[in-house]
């Protein structure tokens, strides 16, 4: 049985940010920018990227952890080498008052950590002959990204199941970091469950609902790690050119795909069990925060729901105002930079 009000509940109350988390987020993405715009001199706009712009965050698992937000700065290129890039970016924030105190210099990113609410990725990017490249210190080269398509991509499918695509890749984010018994990269997940969704499952019933389009992308994942006992190429499903990191070991990948497999079995049987007391006990047994009590709430009326900007699916445009950059409305979001949430 489907209990589509139990799975909007579950994600409400379990699984999204809320609507003042996501409003402190951009409040801290906006202060950053605009520090940055204005003494950060080869910055020439900034972009949100990974699940900030998929919409696909979700709540941290235990209080005192935290969500994070992926912002692509994009800079003028000047040279080849990687490590100067994010160099000069640590550089100018560690200038600042405000920031220096709350700095982690990454490989691909600086970050900034509000403490006990979220951090901030922000990760160079330089673009070249319409490509775009990422700038990790550890490697001699730069190293191309190419998020817009991506993006694109995943818009796209999640279109084809009316929205419910980007809730199950909440779900199985959620199930990775509640559960704690598969590993795999945020990014590794959406382009998984994605991959699942084809054009003529629009308006069919494997996507009618939230219960429906787990129980497919569960399937049809298991279904393709089974036909591979090696670590699959994964590769950015918008621009097949590139390939996207895999960080796995034989064994956790053997897990992984053992764990998805069986994750698909139990959804399954909770989809199709016809008696009501039984199927909300094999969700619960999938998820543990599903609500498996005897009452009537799944037939009443779902409750109403304020819909967040972060919902919206409208493209955000980006204006930077500011000394040293033209005023100017940037297009809608470039790279998706292949680094692991």
């Amino acid at each position: 049985m489907k209990f589509s009000e139990r799975f909007d509940a579950l994600l409400r109350d379990h699984i999204n940010i809320t609507d003042g988390q996501i409003g402190d987020l951009d409040t801290h993405v906006d202060a950053l920018t605009s520090y940055l715009a204005n003494h950060m001199d080869s910055l020439t706009r900034w972009e949100k990227q990974g699940s900030y712009a998929l919409r696909t965050i979700i709540q941290p698992v235990r209080p005192r952890n935290e969500f994070d937000a992926d912002i692509l700065l994009i800079v003028e290129k000047d040279g080849n080498k990687p490590a100067p890039y994010i160099e000069d970016l640590y550089d100018t924030l560690k200038e600042s008052n405000r920031y220096k105190d709350k700095l982690e210099l990454g490989n691909r990113a600086v970050t900034v950590q509000y403490s006990g609410q979220c951090h901030v990725d922000l990760v160079p990017c330089v673009e070249d002959n319409g490509k775009y490249y990422v700038c990790p210190r550890s490697e001699d080269d730069l190293e191309e990204t190419d998020g817009t398509a991506l993006q694109e991509w995943f818009n796209e499918r999640n279109r084809l199941t009316n929205g419910n695509l980007k809730h199950v890749v909440r779900i199985l984010k959620h199930l990775r970091d509640h559960k704690s018994n598969f590993q795999a990269p945020s990014v590794i997940l959406t382009v998984l469950a994605g991959e699942t969704i084809r054009d003529i499952d629009e308006d069919s019933e494997c996507v009618s609902a939230v219960a429906d389009t787990l129980t497919t992308v569960l399937e049809r994942i298991s279904d393709r790690l089974k036909e591979s006992d090696n670590i699959p190429v994964i590769k950015n499903p918008g621009n097949p050119e590139l390939v996207l990191k895999t960080p796995w070991e034989p064994n956790q990948y053997d897990y992984f795909r053992k764990q998805i497999n069986a994750h698909a079995k139990t959804a399954r049987r909770a989809l199709d069990e016809t008696n009501r007391t039984n199927s909300l006990k094999i969700w619960k047994r999938l998820l543990d925060d599903f609500d498996d009590s005897e009452d009537d709430s799944d037939s009443q009326p779902a409750k109403s729901k304020v819909k967040s900007s972060s919902d919206s699916g409208r493209t955000r445009t980006t204006t930077l105002a500011t000394a040293g950059i033209s005023t100017q409305t940037f297009p809608p979001p470039r790279p998706y930079a292949p680094y692991m949430e």
